[in-house]
């Protein structure tokens, strides 16, 4: 009796449970590996060269689940041979580049700032003389006497002033006088000119006659 009871449960405990979420388990074996294989297939084909061709083999079980290998199958008959050519990488090189100079550097935004920075020629509103006045007598007897000019704006630094004394000039200087001496009695003309760095005509006063009155033996 007690050898009936052993035997009983002995075939109890060798009895196939069911599987409670009803998947068989021979598939869950077959998708687990499949999982891992499709990894390793994976991570291979990443690792392996961008032009490399890589050789799968697509099998279907005795289950009906559709297998991928590199492994050639004992019956090559029964497998779908298939290529995975992966796509070429695309690959740069950096070239170098040649040392600008510190001109070709510059955008237009440091042209155009720098351009606003360099001052302009300045443009004189008046130059002219103030002394003597057009038309003027002076009495000096000994001949001397000083022109004075008027200059608007102020004289560039680069710009000087020539006086001229009946077409003639009689002194450059950035001074706004000329101090003359023994100038003739009579009538006699004055100008001045602004002279600029290379040595051309910036600006002109109108010419000024004036009268010089000295005494004389005769009168």
């Amino acid at each position: 009796m007690s050898s009936q009871s052993s035997t009983g449960r002995l075939l109890n405990a060798n009895r196939i449970r069911p599987n409670p979420s009803g998947v068989p388990a021979i598939a869950r074996v077959v998708g687990r590996f499949l999982c891992s294989f499709m990894a390793i297939a994976l991570t291979a084909l990443l690792a392996s060269s961008a032009t490399a061709a890589t050789r799968i083999y697509k099998t279907v079980d005795e289950n009906g689940n559709v297998v991928y290998t590199d492994v050639a199958p004992k019956e090559p008959e029964d497998a779908e041979r298939m290529e995975i050519k992966l796509p070429e990488l695309n690959q740069f090189e950096q070239a170098e580049s040649e040392p600008q100079s510190a001109v070709e550097n510059l955008t237009p935004a440091d042209d155009e700032a720098d351009s606003e920075d360099e001052p302009g020629p300045i443009v004189y509103q008046r130059v002219a003389l103030v002394t003597p006045t057009d038309d003027e007598a002076i009495r000096a007897n000994n001949g001397n006497l000083t022109l004075q000019a008027q200059i608007l704006p102020a004289l560039d630094p680069n710009h000087q002033l020539r006086f001229f004394v009946d077409g003639a000039p009689v002194g450059t200087t950035r001074s706004l006088t000329m101090p003359l001496s023994n100038v003739d009695r009579g009538t006699h003309t004055a100008q001045v000119v602004v002279i600029n760095a290379e040595g051309g005509v910036a600006a002109q006063s109108a010419a000024h006659t004036f009268h010089v009155l000295r005494f004389s033996i005769l009168n």
